[in-house]
Formats: C-alpha cells, sequence, structure tokens
C-alpha cells in the first residue's frame, strides 16, 4: 500500500511462478514492463539456476542489460541475522558475498531494521524516479500520442542536463585566477586551542579543559584543499568541512610549551569562524567547490552545502591518487 501511496504500482516476487528454468521467459517479460528494478538481499542468496546464479542474481543482471534503473538494498549486518534465515552452507556464504560485492558497485543502499528498510526504500525510490524518469503507466483515456511521449521525456532529460550544466556553471571562478592565492602558496589562519589535563573523581580519572587560547597556524592552499576535499562525496555540510580543516591543523599545531603546565597537552584545535569564512570563499573564487543552500539528495533537511566542481574533482584525484613507481 505504501507504494500505490507513491504513484507507483509494484511487481514483486509474488507475482512471478514459482522459480525454475521455464519460469525464466515469464519472468523476464514481467521485468521488460517494469520501469525501474529494486532487489533486496538479506542473509539468504537463494535458489540457484543451472547458469550456477540464484534467480534473484539472473533478475538483477537481465535488468541491467535492458538498461532498466536499478536500485539494490543489502542487510548492514547480515552475521547478525538468525540462522534460519542466513546460508547455512559454506559455498552458499561465498556466492551470497561475492552478489553483495556486485551490487554495491552500482546504487546500493544498506538497512538493517524492517522499520528502516522502509524509509529507505521510499526515499530512494522518490530519487530514482526524478534522476531517471520514465514512460510509467497512465489510463487509456489519457494516452497521447508516443512521438509527443518521446519529446516530453526527451525534454525532460535535457532539464535535467541543463540544471547540471547550471550547477557547474556557478562553480566556475568569476575572477581572473591568477591573481588569487593557490597551490602552494601559504595563508595565515586563525585558530583557537584548548588545553586538557586529567582529573581525578573519585576512583576514576577524566581528561578536562583547564585553558583555552588563541593563535594562528601557517598552511598551504594545497594542504587545506587536500584535507577537505575527499570528505566531499558528492557534497558536504559545514561540519564535515571544519572536521577536515581542524585535523589538519591539529596536525600541524606546534606545541606551545610556554602554556603547557606538567600533565598538560592541546586537546583540540578550531579554525575560527572568520578564517574558516576566508577558506569557504578562497576555494569558490578558484573554481574548486560551490558552496549554496540547498536540500540534501537523500531527501534530508535543506542546509548549506559544498560540492566538488569538475575543476576540483580533477585536481583532488591528480593530488591524492597513487602513481605507478618509476621504472628502472
Amino acid at each position: 500500500m505504501h507504494s500505490l501511496r507513491q504513484g507507483v504500482f509494484p511487481c514483486g516476487r509474488e507475482y512471478f511462478p514459482a522459480a525454475s528454468e521455464e519460469s525464466w521467459t515469464y519472468i523476464a517479460s514481467l521485468i521488460d514492463q517494469c520501469d525501474y528494478y529494486l532487489v533486496i538481499v538479506g542473509g539468504r542468496y537463494g535458489s540457484v539456476t543451472s547458469d550456477g546464479v540464484s534467480f534473484t542474481q539472473k533478475e538483477y543482471l537481465y535488468a541491467q542489460s535492458k538498461e532498466i534503473p536499478c536500485i539494490a538494498f543489502t542487510h548492514a549486518k547480515p552475521d547478525e541475522l538468525p540462522v534460519k534465515k542466513s546460508e547455512q552452507s559454506e559455498e552458499g556464504r561465498k556466492r551470497l558475498l561475492e552478489f553483495v560485492s556486485l551490487l554495491r558497485k552500482n546504487l546500493c543502499k544498506d538497512w538493517s531494521t524492517p522499520h528502516e528498510l522502509g524509509a529507505v526504500v521510499s526515499r530512494s525510490v522518490t530519487q530514482l524516479m526524478k534522476r531517471h524518469p520514465r514512460t510509467g503507466w497512465i489510463p487509456a483515456n489519457q494516452a497521447g500520442d508516443p512521438k509527443a511521449t518521446e519529446e516530453i521525456l526527451a525534454l525532460t532529460k535535457k532539464v535535467s542536463e541543463l540544471e547540471e550544466e547550471l550547477r557547474r556553471a556557478r562553480g566556475r571562478p568569476a575572477l581572473n585566477v591568477s591573481t588569487l592565492a593557490s597551490g602552494e602558496d601559504r595563508v595565515e589562519l586563525s585558530i583557537n586551542y584548548a588545553v586538557s589535563a586529567d582529573a581525578k573523581r573519585n576512583t576514576w580519572t577524566t581528561s578536562e579543559i583547564v585553558a583555552r587560547y588563541s593563535g594562528s597556524i601557517t598552511v598551504t592552499w594545497d594542504d587545506l584543499f587536500r584535507a577537505i576535499a575527499p570528505r566531499i562525496a558528492p557534497y558536504a555540510n559545514d561540519t564535515a568541512i571544519r572536521n577536515g580543516s581542524n585535523a589538519l591543523l591539529k596536525d600541524r599545531f606546534p606545541e606551545p610549551e610556554q602554556v603547557l603546565r606538567k600533565g598538560q597537552w592541546v586537546g583540540s584545535v578550531t579554525l575560527t569562524d572568520d578564517s574558516y569564512n576566508v577558506v569557504k570563499v578562497q576555494f569558490s573564487a578558484l573554481g574548486l567547490t560551490t558552496i549554496g543552500k540547498e536540500r540534501n539528495d537523500d531527501g534530508g533537511t535543506t542546509g548549506v552545502l559544498w560540492r566538488l566542481t569538475e575543476e576540483g574533482a580533477t585536481r583532488i584525484t591528480h593530488s591524492l591518487a597513487v602513481k605507478k613507481n618509476a621504472q628502472p
């Protein structure tokens, strides 16, 4: 009933005949009529065909071969499932792991409980329909000219492409980047850091902040970009970017011996708001990131999100990708 409220008609396994080689033609014909294919995997691999793969895996591969948009939902902790809901044989468990590995190479979501599964399926189907609009089912009295339908689908796809192009255009630098600091150029950033020490509490010991100070650290723009860019996949909020920046600053921060007493240490180093805003504007001006208020792709709440531009993705790939060792 939940799927009907979303305006879709399910064609589940309950509509299929008993899995057999003879029934495969009918199963394939039903998949051909579907606009989307969803597969949910728990702790079992399922009945195996003469090809040596399960009917479920065969259906998934068939849907992909027909270029039907597919999405998989795999159990996050299959080892914790009851024995009666898990594969009993070593071969079955091996086949299941291989199938899950295959699913995770494409669009795939995890779930742990039936309630969580329902929520993640609902959100994912909505996003899948938005990103890959399909023909769908329509009443006969509303059926139009097939050519007009094809034109509408083509225009819908074009709108999506133009929206993506607009997003990329927003990430292009409006300034002459040759005049901007970047790469190995150094920048001095203002920071706050906390000094901690062990404190005795009855029979146990805990750490407490005993003082807070301000200071500065000088790093390169490339150092900063390498610290935050891998966290943007495909987007990141301010908290994730700050965590990446702070981790770099903590690593580069020299111990201020003049303020530390015996048994004290620097517990945290954080970028000030003013310096964080400088970093935010600089990477946007360089055309490496876009920052804007938008809704998360997974249907979450609206917030300020960072995204890598094509230039930014290329820059971080070239910077962090492991190169082959030089041949002697």
